[in-house]
């Protein structure tokens, strides 16, 4: 996610998606309400989660690194498995330890905005 001047300009490259058009992405758009609010109008330096993007023409819109068709989802799924990041950066040689970071707090980032709903069973 990428945040310039004034919290306004959101880089095109990184999120041609919108909400119309991507209904059930539509927490990637509270994830960049939220960077906008911490960021009070000031610039902002590249972060970790700058290494991810969501662009409908890779992989469907799923959170990718940067530069890659590797999906947030898969560097997860790999340290939930208890490999080390050693051993991913072994399986993929050109990430690096900021790029499997990167992951780890796009995922932070989307859980802080996350609502859980609880729901009543039909009938009471």
């Amino acid at each position: 996610m990428v945040i310039k001047g004034e919290a306004k300009e959101v880089a095109e490259d990184s999120l041609t998606i919108t909400k119309n058009c991507f209904p059930s992405l539509s927490l990637w758009g509270k994830v960049i309400q939220s960077a906008k609010s911490e960021v009070g109008g000031e610039v902002m330096e590249p972060t970790l989660i700058d290494r991810v993007e969501i662009s409908p023409k890779v992989m469907v819109g799923k959170p990718v690194i940067r530069g890659t068709r590797i999906p947030v989802e898969l560097i997860l799924k790999m340290l939930s498995q208890g490999m080390s990041v050693k051993e991913i950066l072994e399986e993929y040689p050109h990430l690096t330890k900021e790029d499997v970071q990167a992951c780890l707090a796009y995922a932070t980032q989307a859980l802080q905005v996350e609502e859980a709903l609880p729901l009543e069973r039909a009938g009471k």
